[in-house]
């Protein structure tokens, strides 16, 4: 934590958006794009994905609950740094169902570029982000 807050202090980076927006193969992702999140695969040969939906990237922000380790360190930080820049935020995903999938939990990209994914599956499986994050949670 200590060496980002000193790449934070050393570094200008106010407007980070302009700087280095977030791309999906050199397509900028920009706030209000629909994208996919895919929580993993079993693996190439059993032919199933899972995914936990569509929904509107929204931005980045501190998660303010769940989202693992990643989570946690980016909450330790903002309670230390009075405004948090755009580079230690995180991509906010907010899915059809209305519920929040941040960045660092799935693989996620562009709607149309992960049902193209999709389509190298032979069946898709739609998991729920708060099941899974309480199949990993510690107590």
């Amino acid at each position: 934590m200590a060496f980002l807050l000193f790449w934070w202090y050393y570094c200008d980076m106010s407007d980070y958006d302009a700087v280095c927006p977030i791309e999906m193969d050199g397509n900028p992702v920009r706030p209000g794009s629909r994208v996919g999140a895919i929580h993993g695969t079993d693996n190439e040969k059993s032919g199933t994905i899972y995914i936990f939906g569509f929904g509107t990237y929204v931005g980045r922000e501190v998660p303010n609950t769940a989202a693992g380790a990643f989570g946690k360190a980016l909450r330790e930080i903002a309670e230390e740094v009075p405004e948090v820049p755009d580079y230690l935020k995180n991509p906010k995903i907010v899915l059809d169902n209305g519920k929040v999938v941040w960045g660092c939990e799935c693989w996620w990209g562009p709607e149309e570029q992960i049902k193209k994914r999709l389509e190298m599956y032979s069946e898709v499986v739609v998991v729920d982000i708060d099941a899974e994050r309480a199949k990993v949670a510690t107590p």
